[in-house]
């Protein structure tokens, strides 16, 4: 009953799913504090992957090297192919992530 006119069908409730309405990867949500698109999270998402697998190459590339010393896996060269694979693969997540279009 909004809009003080007693008409239950003056105005549609807002969804119950806490979705505004819109199509596909367009659609809002509305989280109370903020309005998130629908695919900024995969994005933020892809990107922290990306970053991570990064990271985790790195480390495993100085592990097989022998650079860090403090793992079981120091000086094992297996390391130190598996680790530029990760890292690449990484910067694939990241380059995809980072051209992927706004939904805007």
């Amino acid at each position: 009953m909004e809009g003080g006119t007693g008409d239950p069908t003056a105005a549609d409730p807002p969804p119950a799913h806490g979705w505004s309405e819109g199509c596909g990867a367009f659609a809002e949500a509305d989280l109370g504090l903020v309005r998130v698109q629908e695919g900024q999270p995969v994005r933020a998402s892809l990107i922290a992957i990306g970053t991570i697998a990064i990271v985790a190459g790195v480390v495993l590339i100085s592990a097989g090297l022998n650079i860090i010393t403090i793992t079981r896996m120091s000086g094992n060269t297996t390391w130190a192919i598996v680790g530029p694979i990760v890292a690449v693969v990484g910067m694939l997540v990241l380059l995809f992530a980072i051209r992927r279009p706004d939904p805007d």
